[in-house]
């Protein structure tokens, strides 16, 4: 049965990988707020001016005409201004209302959030609002790491995370890409946009 037997040639197959030089842009950000989900979030610095701007000009407007205490009826998605616990106000978003009292606010200049009375909120004057300055505030998570299930191991890491880049300047750095980075000396932290998570990695370095 041999008599006819040609031996085929044996095929190679060749897999080829193709990795792309990993470029670093880094942009100066600074960090405003840490969740304790380990969520952050993040102002651009080259637009921070603005924002200061923006600030004292909306502020100096409420003082010459502050608004009337209670009048502001507060709706889910609405965007307004809120009086913080400083006495100063600033820009916000209502996510939730339960009673006039108690009104979920998250400041989208800073990515904190609050539960206030309605007394304490306004409308947003147009000239302030986001159609002037967008919301500042940026969200990220941290890219391959697990949040401990532990509420008291995830206490300590978030306490961790705010003593080193909470309130500092830092450099942000993101490229796309699914594979694992290599981290290396000038790497601080390893982070990763939420709204792409698998795609995208950021680097987090300290400015100092």
């Amino acid at each position: 049965i041999w008599a006819n037997y040609e031996e085929k040639p044996v095929e190679e197959v060749v897999h080829l990988s193709e990795e792309k030089e990993r470029v670093a842009n880094y942009r100066p950000v600074y960090v405003t707020e840490i969740t304790d989900n380990l969520h952050f979030y993040t102002q651009d610095v080259e637009t921070g001016g603005q924002l200061e701007s923006l600030m004292e000009t909306m502020r100096a407007e409420i003082a010459a005409q502050p608004p009337v205490e209670g009048s502001y009826s507060a709706r889910r998605g609405d965007y307004c201004i809120a009086k913080f616990a400083d006495g100063e106000w600033y820009r916000a978003r209502v996510e939730k209302v339960e009673s006039p009292a108690k009104v979920h606010v998250f400041y989208i200049d800073y990515g904190n959030r609050e539960v206030v009375s309605s007394t304490r909120l306004a409308a947003i004057p147009p000239a302030f609002s986001t159609r002037t300055l967008p919301a500042q505030a940026t969200e990220y998570t941290f890219a391959f790491i697990q949040v401990p299930q532990d509420e008291d191991a995830r206490a300590d890491v978030v306490d961790c995370v705010v003593r080193d880049i909470q309130n500092s300047q830092c450099l942000l750095n993101v490229s796309t890409g699914c594979h694992l980075p290599t981290r290396h000396d000038t790497v601080r932290d390893t982070m990763t946009p939420r709204a792409s998570a698998w795609s995208k990695r950021v680097w987090l370095q300290t400015s100092a």
